[in-house]
């Protein structure tokens, strides 16, 4: 079992887990992984504190200089209600994704968002005849490149896989983690489900 602090591209400070252990029944490997934020999705925090601070500026300035509008000022007032309960919403957003890896069995993938008022989940399970590769994908972010995690998965069982017989299922999207730790992540879960690199045909 292993847990550290790491950094995604953003900057972020990421809490991860990794532990690995057997299958008490079955004796197969098993992984399990997880990447929290614990304490807001920090994208949207610099945007929110700013957006609040700038209105809060204006607000002051315009109650100074039409302080004889009240429907202006109360107006406002509302304004900077809603504002605030907003930015403390996306403030406290956090985001929990894991994935469980089981030798001969298959991958699922788990992601739970919270807030101070709710949240969501969503869980996908992909037997392992359908992972025919995970690997790590460029993708354009915000004008720069980045390393992702994915699965490539078959559509259909085929001997000769082709790449148009592929689709690629994202990992751990909402937290980006650097590319060191997509390395690790990526290799701890071949070595649990003995999955080797494929030769694919591109047409």
């Amino acid at each position: 079992f292993k847990n550290m602090e790491v950094e995604s591209i953003t900057g972020c400070t990421l809490f991860y887990e990794e532990s690995k252990t057997k299958d008490s029944k079955s004796g197969y490997p098993v992984c399990i992984l997880r990447l929290s934020n614990s304490g807001g999705c920090c994208s949207y925090k610099i945007p929110a504190v700013m957006f609040l601070l700038s209105l809060l500026v204006t607000y002051g300035y315009v109650q100074q200089n039409f302080a004889m509008i009240e429907t202006v000022s109360i107006g406002l007032m509302l304004l900077v209600v809603i504002i605030v309960l907003v930015g403390i919403a996306l403030v406290s957003w956090s985001i929990e994704e894991s994935l469980v890896a089981v030798g001969e069995v298959g991958i699922q993938l788990n992601q739970q968002k919270s807030w101070w008022r709710g949240g969501n989940s969503r869980s996908n399970f992909i037997p392992l005849q359908d992972v025919a590769d995970v690997i790590i994908n460029e993708a354009i972010h915000r004008h720069r490149v980045v390393f992702y995690l994915a699965l490539l998965v078959r559509k259909r069982q085929l001997e000769n896989s082709k790449l148009k017989d592929m689709k690629i299922i994202p990992l751990f999207t909402g937290h980006m983690p650097r590319l060191k730790l997509l390395i690790r992540i990526c290799h701890t879960i071949k070595s649990t489900l003995s999955i080797q690199d494929i030769n694919i045909t591109v047409q």
